[in-house]
């Protein structure tokens, strides 16, 4: 209804007055739950053509592969071949980026996606469920499963921003925890005629079933040939596994619980990734919550459901269900995190390993537990409380997520677990726990008059010199934020390009000059540099070279002075550059120095991005 003299329309519904023309009013009543729930299909339908909106829409899908080709195929068989707009996906981050990006392995239990369509494709009412079982019969993939839709108001969605948690779940073999597999295998596996003493039903978490037939064949020739001679059955005591089960079951939920909380995460990072370091805010992550689901079912009696095979159930009912609770967490996260708690649940690293494996200082490389992880749900904030947390909701309350990533999962867990593991020991061993023992107990440089020092190359002497007279300006605010303690540094230019002929030292400088003659000396081979770093005393935190040098592979890097210490730590391997350059990848690799005693200089030669 619309009053003439004030210019504005009155909703029939809820008498709200729309200032505006229908425009105005047509967004209203879709963005209005109480007044679009009054609408029919076919009003909205009619709406949409007449007024040429778009119609904004989410569905829940599960996945059990790449989840942006997972949606892409979706919203090709939903729009019907009319391109969807502001497309936003929960299992993306609000932080967005390599660091973030999901795997390509991690599907999702339930995944959202949020778009917009135009034209014929806006009609169409997606939440039906006769619209919801023609996208699943047309999904060329039956790894992708459309589950439920609804409505939203036309501008909506940022669904990578406003899914305020997350939660990931890893499927792991029980004998990956060692003495557990024996332990469950001796309370689900009975052998018919046995006898288990002092364990009751339900008193570790774990159901009893005495009918259940054994698949190990040495047991059962054990049982046979018992009967043959004809003695008793063998009563076996089963308060000693139930109190171990227990015991280890504690044991390694103790050490889940250490991930709670806020750390950081530079180490836990898959390569392609990119890598990070501690002065980066993105390797601050805060895990909400990490627990262990253990199976509750002994082997070959869970029951299935129609999204998979009974074979397919029983196989993931067997595993160890690790779940956890975050906004959102790196790329391989949750990888690492597994391989750093089944280490110290063997005893490979102590307990408190973690604090060192997050500290700032302390780079390392370990092995990534096999790719069986992926998203189990997510909940959104108030901006979607009222339709798509409505919608979730009610899926959890139908247990309607599907088994599809599960079932994957539990199959990739399988695969390649024993090298894992080998893997995972032998560097806990040979590397890992060497680099705890020796970051807990660091090396102190000695003093230079215990040292026997090589005065400088005649190659360096004037560097030296020029080096040791200079006037040092104020070093930039980023990059003190990498410098432990007092030191200095500048940039020097080849080329008065811009504004570098204001600087301190401008390429027609002395010293300018004696550094990039010195770099065509060490490495008359290498392709001339446009700019060098200088530093004086400056004790640099593990980073990675950024800003304006971004862009050229190799730098090359040589200190001078008298000193002792101050190696150059490149991706944990030490490198003693006094007089001696040194080539590296400063974008790439995390770099940093070493404590030292003296006066020491270094230079760092790098090229602009063209």
């Amino acid at each position: 209804m619309q009053d003439d003299q004030d210019r504005f329309h009155t909703c029939s519904f809820c008498a709200a007055k729309i200032p505006g023309g229908r425009n105005k009013l047509f967004d209203h009543l879709l963005s209005s739950a109480a007044c679009s729930a009054k609408l029919s299909k076919e009003q909205v339908a009619e709406l949409c053509e007449k007024h040429d909106k778009p119609s904004a829409w989410a569905i829940a899908f599960s996945h059990a592969e790449d989840a942006k080709c997972s949606c892409e195929a979706l919203l090709e068989v939903a729009c019907g071949g009319t391109t969807p707009t502001n497309v936003t996906r929960a299992s993306d981050h609000g932080m967005r980026g390599a660091w973030f990006a999901q795997e390509t392995h991690c599907g999702a239990a339930c995944d959202v996606v949020a778009f917009s369509v135009r034209g014929s494709a806006a009609k169409r009412d997606f939440a039906s469920q006769a619209s919801l079982e023609d996208i699943n019969s047309r999904l060329r993939s039956n790894k992708v499963h459309a589950l439920a839709a609804c409505r939203l108001a036309p501008g909506d969605g940022g669904l990578e921003k406003y899914a305020t948690y997350r939660q990931y779940q890893y499927v792991l073999p029980p004998r990956a925890l060692g003495g557990f597999c024996e332990a469950m295998l001796n309370m689900t596996h009975r052998v018919p005629g046995d006898e288990v003493v002092g364990l009751e039903d339900g008193a570790t978490g774990y159901s009893v079933d005495t009918t259940a037939s054994c698949t190990c064949t040495s047991v059962h020739g054990d049982a046979r040939q018992r009967k043959r001679k004809g003695t008793p059955p063998r009563r076996r005591d089963a308060s000693a596994t139930s109190s171990g089960m227990i015991d280890l079951q504690k044991r390694f939920s103790k050490i889940l619980k250490r991930f709670s909380g806020r750390h950081n995460y530079h180490n836990f990072i898959s390569p392609d990734g990119g890598r990070l370091t501690a002065n980066y805010a993105a390797a601050d992550r805060t895990i909400l919550r990490f627990k262990a689901e253990w199976p509750t079912s002994p082997p070959g009696h869970a029951s299935a459901t129609s999204a998979v095979t009974a074979t397919q159930v029983n196989q993931h009912a067997e595993m160890v269900r690790l779940s956890v609770g975050c906004v959102s967490m790196l790329r391989g996260q949750l990888r690492y995190m597994v391989s750093a708690a089944v280490a110290i649940q063997h005893g490979w690293l102590e307990e408190d390993a973690l604090e060192v494996l997050t500290h700032e200082r302390f780079i390392m490389h370990f092995p990534p537990a096999p790719p069986a992880d992926f998203l189990a749900g997510v909940s959104f904030s108030a901006k979607h409380s009222q339709t798509i947390q409505v919608m979730l909701d009610a899926l959890l309350a139908q247990q309607t997520p599907s088994d599809l990533p599960l079932v994957t999962a539990a199959a990739s867990a399988q695969e390649g677990l024993d090298d894992w593991l080998k893997a995972l020991e032998h560097a806990c061993n040979t590397s890992i726990t060497p680099c705890i023992s020796a970051h807990r107990s660091p090396s102190i440089p000695p003093p230079l008059k215990d040292c026997s020092l090589s005065p400088a190359p005649n190659e360096y002497t004037r560097v030296l010199a020029l080096l040791q007279s200079a006037s040092w300006p104020a070093t930039s605010v980023s990059r003190s934020m990498v410098i432990e303690g007092n030191g200095s540094s500048m940039n020097v230019s080849a080329s008065n390009v811009g504004d570098w002929k204001e600087r301190a030292y401008s390429a027609d400088s002395e010293l300018a000059r004696a550094c990039f003659d010195l770099e065509r000396i060490l490495l008359p081979e290498r392709l001339p540099s446009s700019h060098v770093c200088v530093n004086r005393n400056a004790q640099f935190k593990p980073h990675l070279d950024s800003g304006k040098g971004r862009g050229q592979s190799l730098s090359m890097i040589v200190a001078l002075g008298d000193y002792s210490g101050g190696e150059l730590m490149v991706e944990g391997v030490s490198h003693d550059i006094r007089y001696s350059p040194l080539e590296f990848d400063g974008w790439h690799e995390r770099h940093w120095t070493n404590p030292f005693q003296g006066e020491r200089f270094s230079l760092v030669f790098f090229s602009l991005a063209e």
